[in-house]
């Protein structure tokens, strides 16, 4: 996140809502963006206890709402390259009941 940026998605404050908006964008937990605000000195001690208390009274702490889960990403293009790799190299090439290495 890096601090030009995630200053500007912090212009309009910090609250729970704009956490969970922001946590989407980012893909990260909100808990994460709260600490993050906080080392870039965004907000002031008594907002992070504030926020923090916040937090733990929505039990969001163990866990964030599950409409803002994040989806598992499937990773499609390094396999193809594996798999050419092995093809090429005719690496897992077996030939008699033994693996043939390059």
């Amino acid at each position: 996140m890096p601090a030009k940026d995630i200053i500007q998605d912090f212009k309009n404050g910090i609250t729970i809502p704009i956490l969970g908006e922001l946590k989407r964008k980012w893909k990260v937990s909100m808990i994460a963006l709260l600490y993050r605000a906080d080392h870039l000195g965004l907000i002031t001690p008594n907002q992070k206890r504030y926020l923090i208390q916040q937090f733990n009274q929505l039990k969001l702490r163990s866990r964030e709402p599950m409409e803002l889960d994040i989806p598992e990403e499937k990773p499609k293009l390094i396999k193809r390259w594996i798999a050419e790799y092995r093809t090429k190299t005719k690496l897992g090439t077996v030939e008699n009941g033994f693996p043939i290495f390059p």
